[in-house]
């Protein structure tokens, strides 16, 4: 073979093997960056699970203590407290 075909040759085969390197590392940084997207939504999902979560106990606790510190509440409790007639009973000396 002539000098200048083997030349083309060993170009050529340069050539492919630097397009199969550059389609590789596209490959490589599409996969990264899907990666990269999977886990941000994953994470984002958590914390609207927490977030959700955090607002039902904040509701729930605040209910707790709206209802311990209505004065319904108190009125029942003190009616417990008394005798079977609702009223106290008065004590004269």
């Amino acid at each position: 073979m002539p000098r200048s075909h083997r030349n083309r040759r060993v170009c050529r085969v340069s050539a492919v093997f630097a397009l199969i390197a550059v389609v590789a590392l596209i490959v490589l940084i599409s996969a990264y960056l899907l990666v990269q997207q999977l886990n941000a939504s994953t994470v984002g999902d958590k914390r609207n699970q927490n977030a959700k979560v955090l607002n039902q106990a904040k509701q729930a606790l605040i209910g707790y203590v709206a209802q311990q510190a209505s004065p319904v509440r108190r009125k029942q409790s003190r009616q417990a407290s008394l005798p079977r007639g609702g009223q106290q009973h008065r004590h004269f000396q």
